[in-house]
């Protein structure tokens, strides 16, 4: 098992600040993000099992996310992979604050959810017959 740290600085900015109809757009919005999270891998008769895990823990930014994969391969005939990923994120920084020319399209929203996907995944590999994939996606909360 393989844990670590991460650090995320970042800086989404325009030109300057911008005030229409009493609501102030700022110039930019800026965060430094720290995030923990592990690996681990294990084999056992063919089958490769791979989880990693990752969670925010300081920052504005706030997401989580859980995959874990299982594969077996048989000889060099084929590989059979299913995936699942549960994972838990912020919507894009252009959600967040926009400015532009019109109007409109200028904003600052700070009350979104996180945007919530759930995949599962199933692949068949071979070199020789076929290659196939079959894929689910579960998408909650997306702006």
């Amino acid at each position: 098992m393989r844990f670590f740290v991460d650090n995320y600085q970042y800086k989404h900015q325009f030109r300057n600040v911008v005030v229409i109809n009493n609501q102030i757009i700022p110039q930019y919005i800026k965060d430094d993000v720290f995030a923990t999270g592990a690996n681990w891998k294990t084999s056992y008769k063919g089958i490769t099992i791979k989880a990693d895990a990752a969670t925010t823990f300081i920052g504005n930014l706030n997401a989580n996310y859980v995959k874990a994969t299982a594969s077996y391969k048989k000889d060099s005939l084929f590989t059979l992979q299913a995936t699942l990923l549960n994972n838990s994120k912020s919507p894009n920084y252009n959600f967040l604050i926009n400015q532009s020319a019109y109007k409109a399209y200028n904003w600052k929203n700070t009350n979104f959810k996180n945007e919530l996907t759930r995949t599962l995944l199933f692949e068949l590999k071979s070199k020789k017959i076929i290659y196939a994939s079959a894929q689910i996606t579960q998408l909650d909360n997306y702006t």
